[in-house]
This record gives structure tokens, C-alpha cells and sequence, in this order.
């Protein structure tokens, strides 16, 4: 099945607005309403607490849920080709337990006290949280992103109702379980992949080694988004991570949208048999004009939004605003191309650049802070992921010359 890119310009427009309301509307709610309802509630402790469980369920459900979904993604049409049905479910199921060990060793790790039904409960909500994830890759498999708007409507009333019962239980869990209970039952009617069978079929070893090697890019992913953290407060303490954090914050908030906008790319890709070099640099071409457009919108917002929400940092954080919009630029372009990467060079690929990308990170950062202090830190960041950007154009670009060349042939 061969898509013409130009002819569905209409409807992919239409899925990445679908898909960038559905990602706003839950995280508004949560950032503007739930969230400080729950700290005003709880008190400095306990709001911590909360904080930090919720952070780790942020780290162990969209590892989970995304390996599994992107694997199906990439592998459903090939399943259907050889009309194969199972393996899925029984990895859903391993990851089902996976996270309820890793949620149980994550609380008491943390908490020295902590009673069973408060576990239990944490463990109930990260399960269903990641099933409902997954399941929602049915409506990107069919295109109909409007669902999973629905979708997300249906998690924000929930949250909405659970918020209006904390009253009554005094739990924070008692929200999220609400709210991902809703959405997880309008996943579970809406769709019809959990009616496919447990059992394992002749592909279910080459479907593992396609979801490791997801987990552990997502992970390498995940840690570099942190590693501006993790490097700096050992070097030079918090009130240099609080600059830097500061300063890059706005171009990260911004470049939010590359998330729901390359799953849409990811969803219209794996359907793609063949992609002409013309079109491979008109995407190319696009990805960098909506990253120039970002590090121009960031730069003109970020003064007056870092004075307003870090009024304590800002005329510091300015001196570097420069370099940190350029880095998130970068960032957004790779995003905007990953889903062409997974979709023909493959998750090796997206795996070797992730480690060199991974290690550069660390290597130029540390080796500039030492040459020029938090400016030189950024330099080596904004070396590191400029060296991914390139790295993921130049195999794209050569393994669709490589197709190209061969179906000429």
C-alpha cells in the first residue's frame, strides 16, 4: 500500500491538530488545575511524595506502553501480510508485571513508610494507565486520531470526577485512578485488541528483540533529558541547574508538539512502501523551516515567560537563551525525522544514533563546562544534539537512495 504524501496533506493536517488538542487538553487540567489542588491539599511532605511517585510512573509507564505500541506500529503490517494474530497481548502481559515489580520496589525504595492498600492502589493505576496507552494505537493504526481525542476527553472528565472525590478520600491516587479508569474503558470498547489471543507464534522472538531495543533507546532518551540535571548539580550545584533549567524550559514547553506530531508521521509512514528522494528532502526541508519558526517563537516568548514564572533566575537565564532555543530547535527537526529513521533504516538505527547521541551528551558537555562554565555546557549540548541531527539525516538519506536505487534496478 503506497500513500502519496502531497494527496493526504488535508487529513494529516487534520490528525496532528486532533492529536496536539488531545495532548493539551489532560496535561492543562493536570498542570492548571489537579495539580495545585493537590498540593494545596497535601502539604509540602506529603505534595513531595506525590511528586515523586508520579514521576516515577511517568519514567515506568510510557517505556512500556510506547515500546509496545511503536513495535506494533512497525510490525502490524507484516503480522497481517502473514496472517498472524497473537504475541502482543502476551508481552502486555509481561509488562503487566514488570510494572507492578518495578512500581512496588520503586515505593518502598523511596518511602520508608507506606501502607499495602496505598500500594496496591499505585500499582492498579499503573497498570491500567499503560494498557490504555497501548490500546489507543488501534486508532493511530486506522488514522482516526478524533478518537483518541475523545479519548483524552474522556481521561480529562475523569480526572475532573476523581478530583471532586479526593474530597471525600484524601488520596491523590483516588484522581488518577478515576480519570485512567474512564479513559481505559472507552479504550477497551473502542477497540478490539485485547480479543486477540495470548499465545505466542513463530515472530515472537523477533518482535522482543525489536521492543529491547525500543525500551532501551527510550531509556537512553529519556536519561538525556535529564542529564542537564544529573551533570550540573554534582559540578556546580543547584543554583546553576536552576539557571539552566530555567533557561531552556520555555523552548522545551514549545517543543511539546514535536511528540503528538511525529506520532501522526509515524502512523502515515509504516504504510509507506516507497519514498522518492524528492520527497524525502521536501519533509527535510519542512521539519528544518518549523524548526527555525520554533527557535524565532521561542526567543521572542522567553523573556517575558521567564520573568513571569522565574523571576529569581531570568536575567540570568537570558544570557544563555540563545544557545538553549537553538538546542530545542535541533531537537524538534530530529523528532520531526525519527519517525522516517524507525520507519526504513529500523530501531537498530534509532539505537546506534540514541548511545552516540547518549555519549556525546555526556563527553562535550562536561568537557566544555571545564573550558567555558555553563555557556561552554550548553555549546557541547548543542554540539552533541546537532551531531544526532545530522547523523539521522545522513543514514535516512542514504538507506532511501540505497531503495531507490534498487527498485530502479
Amino acid at each position: 500500500m503506497q500513500i502519496k504524501i502531497p494527496s493526504n496533506l488535508n487529513k494529516i493536517s487534520k490528525d496532528i491538530i486532533f492529536n496536539i488538542i488531545a495532548n493539551l487538553i489532560p496535561v492543562a487540567v493536570l498542570q492548571l488545575i489537579v495539580l495545585p489542588y493537590i498540593a494545596n491539599e497535601l502539604g509540602d511532605e506529603k505534595n513531595g511524595q506525590f511528586l515523586t511517585v508520579l514521576a516515577l510512573l511517568h519514567f515506568i509507564v510510557p517505556i512500556t506502553s510506547n515500546s509496545l505500541s511503536t513495535a506494533r506500529l512497525l510490525l502490524n503490517q507484516k503480522y497481517q501480510e502473514d496472517k498472524i494474530t497473537g504475541d502482543f497481548n502476551l508481552w502486555l502481559s509481561l509488562y503487566a508485571v514488570l510494572n507492578i515489580g518495578l512500581v512496588v520496589i520503586g515505593c518502598l525504595f523511596y518511602f520508608n513508610k507506606i501502607n499495602t492498600i496505598d500500594i496496591i492502589s499505585i500499582c492498579l493505576l499503573s497498570v491500567v494507565w499503560m494498557i490504555k496507552d497501548y490500546l489507543l494505537v488501534e486508532f493511530r493504526l486506522f488514522l482516526t486520531y478524533s478518537k483518541i481525542l475523545i479519548n483524552n476527553l474522556f481521561l480529562t472528565l475523569g480526572l475532573l470526577i476523581g478530583a471532586y472525590l479526593f474530597n471525600f478520600f484524601s488520596h491523590w491516587y483516588i484522581i488518577f485512578i478515576c480519570g485512567y479508569s474512564v479513559a481505559f474503558m472507552h479504550a477497551v470498547l473502542s477497540t478490539s485488541l485485547l480479543r486477540e489471543p495470548f499465545g505466542k507464534t513463530e515472530k515472537f522472538k523477533h518482535l522482543s528483540n525489536v521492543i529491547i531495543k525500543l525500551v532501551a533507546a527510550n531509556i537512553l532518551g529519556m536519561l538525556a533529558v535529564n542529564m542537564d540535571r544529573l551533570l550540573l548539580f554534582p559540578l556546580a550545584g543547584g543554583a546553576i541547574v536552576s539557571i539552566y533549567f530555567s533557561a531552556s524550559i520555555i523552548g522545551k514547553i514549545v517543543t511539546l508538539i514535536s511528540s503528538p506530531i511525529s506520532n501522526v508521521f509515524l502512523s502515515y509512514f509504516v504504510r509507506i512502501k516507497q519514498l522518492t528522494m524528492k520527497n524525502l528532502y521536501g519533509l527535510l526541508i519542512l521539519s528544518g523551516i518549523l524548526g527555525i519558526m520554533a527557535y524565532g517563537v521561542i526567543l521572542l516568548i522567553s523573556p517575558l515567560l521567564l520573568r513571569l514564572l522565574y523571576p529569581q533566575w531570568w536575567a540570568e537565564s537570558l544570557k544563555y537563551i540563545y544557545i538553549t532555543s537553538g538546542i530545542s530547535s535541533i531537537e524538534l527537526i530530529v523528532a520531526l525525522t525519527t519517525p522516517l529513521l524507525l520507519r526504513f533504516n529500523g530501531v537498530n538505527m534509532q539505537m546506534k544514533i540514541q548511545t552516540i547521541y547518549f555519549l556525546l551528551y555526556a563527553v562535550c558537555g562536561l568537557l566544555l563546562y571545564f573550558w567555558g562554565g555553563l555557556k561552554g555546557f550548553a555549546f557541547g549540548v548543542m554540539l552533541a544534539t546537532m551531531s544526532k541531527m545530522c547523523l539521522t539525516c545522513y543514514y535516512l538519506i542514504r538507506k532511501i537512495r540505497i531503495l531507490n536505487i534498487t527498485e530502479m534496478g
